[in-house]
C-alpha cells in the first residue's frame, strides 16, 4: 500500500477562497476573463485539498501535480540521497515545493528514504 505526502490544508483553502471571491465578483458584474481564472483557481484549490503531492512505497515514488500529471521514480537501482531536506534521485532533485507540503508527512517520507539509504549501504558492505 502506498504511503502519502499531503499538501498543507491552508494552501488549498486560500486558493478556494480566492476562487470564490473572484467568481462571486464575476457573477455580480458579468462574465469576463476573470471567470476563467476563478474556475481554474477553484479546480487547483480542490486538487490541492484532495490529492496527495507524493505517494511512495518500497519500490517507487510517484510525484503528482495539482494538474493531474504524475511522474514515477523507480527506487530499485537508483542512487538516493537526502541533502538539506531535499531529495535527489540519480543526482536529480525531486521537484517538490516543500513549503506547501504537510510537515509531518514529509518528515516521515525523509525518514523512510534515510532508512532505505542506510539499508542499501549496509547491504553493499555485507556483499563485499
Amino acid at each position: 500500500m502506498n504511503k502519502k505526502v499531503r499538501h498543507q490544508k491552508w494552501y488549498g483553502t486560500i486558493m478556494v477562497l480566492a476562487a470564490g471571491f473572484i467568481l462571486s465578483v464575476s457573477f455580480i458584474y458579468g462574465a469576463s476573463l476573470n471567470t476563467i481564472t476563478g474556475i481554474l483557481l477553484l479546480i487547483l484549490g480542490i486538487n490541492y485539498l484532495s490529492r496527495p503531492a507524493l505517494e511512495y512505497n518500497e519500490n517507487e515514488i510517484i510525484s503528482k501535480s495539482a494538474l493531474g500529471i504524475s511522474k514515477t521514480y523507480q527506487l530499485s537501482g537508483s542512487t538516493l540521497s537526502v541533502t538539506g531536506g531535499r531529495v535527489y534521485i540519480n543526482n536529480r532533485k525531486l521537484p517538490l515545493a516543500t513549503f506547501i507540503i504537510h510537515k509531518g508527512d514529509y518528515k516521515r517520507f525523509l525518514d523512510f528514504l534515510k532508512t532505505k539509504i542506510q539499508n542499501s549501504k549496509s547491504a553493499e558492505v555485507t556483499n563485499s
